[in-house]
Order: C-alpha cells, then structure tokens, then sequence
C-alpha cells in the first residue's frame, strides 16, 4: 500500500507540476463530473420523461458506443489535421451540445440519435487527451502520472453520480 501511495503522490506532483497536464485535468474534470450525472440520469429520464421502453434505452447505451467506434475511425483519418488542444475542444462542445438538445429532446428517435452523437464526439476528446499526456509526461513517470489522473478522473465521476443521487434529497 505504502508504495502505491508513493506512486500516486509522485503522479500528482508530476501532474500539477506540469502545466499542460494540469490544464487537460482541470478542463477534464468538468466533463468528468458532467459524464457522472449523465450516466445516472440517462435512465429514469429516457423512461419516466421520454416514456422510452427499456428496449429503446438499451439502443440509446448501446449505440452511444457505436458513435464512439465511429468517431474513433473519423479521428484515425482526420486527426492530423488540427492540433489535440483543438480536437478536446470539438469533442467537450460537441457532447455539450449533444446533452443540451438530448435534455430539451420530447422523442426517443432524436435522443438515440443524441446519444449516438454524444458517443462520437467523445472520441476527439478522447484520443487527443491521450496523445497530449502521452506527449507532456516525461517518459519514466507516465505509469504513475497516468494512475493519478485516472485514479482523480474516476473520483471526479463517482462525485458526478453521487451529485445526481442528491436531488432526491
């Protein structure tokens, strides 16, 4: 435990100390947090608001992956065209603007399709944020710069999760 402890520690102070790194993590976690609520409020909105079948909320789950595949194509042949701080911003604001139009959505087949939108403009952010940490930590810290960010991003989520269960109190 004392030595994963002291990996992680290391990880944090690589990764506040560099300041693109910091810059990725900050912005990240707003969409971290927002992916929390999302993945809790999917349900009972597709099925007490849209009137969705567990069917059709199941096609909503499972082609918010197959955007993903797809976006992840779309990037393997576009990806060199614009540098990653730019593909993290189309990705965060084509899933905000995807969420946007799924929460204000009154049919299921415009909210699969959101979802599915959603899905694929999770892979720029995706694929860039990988290339940039890669890119920005220095190569004999990368296993544990990137256990502290996904330990911190997984955290981020379960507050995100945990902030949705709050508005029933």
């Amino acid at each position: 435990v004392s030595v994963i402890v002291a990996n992680l520690k290391s990880g944090f102070g690589t990764l506040w100390g560099t300041p693109v790194i910091r810059s990725l993590f900050i912005v990240g976690a707003l969409m971290f947090f927002s992916f929390g609520l999302w993945n809790v409020l999917l349900l009972p909105f597709s099925i007490e608001t849209l009137g969705a079948t567990e069917f059709e909320y199941g096609l909503q789950e499972g082609l918010t992956s197959v955007g993903f595949v797809i976006g992840s194509f779309f990037m393997a042949r576009f990806a060199n065209r614009l540098a990653e701080p730019i593909w993290v911003i189309i990705g965060m604001v084509g899933m905000g603007a995807a969420g946007l139009v799924y929460g204000l959505s009154t049919s299921i087949p415009l909210a699969i399709v959101m979802v599915m939108l959603s899905g694929f403009f999770n892979s720029p952010t995706s694929v860039a944020r990988a290339v940039l940490l890669q890119r920005a930590t220095p190569r004999d810290m990368r296993g544990r710069v990137f256990s502290a960010y996904y330990v911190m991003r997984d955290v981020i989520f379960l507050l995100g999760m945990a902030a949705a269960g709050l508005a029933d109190v």
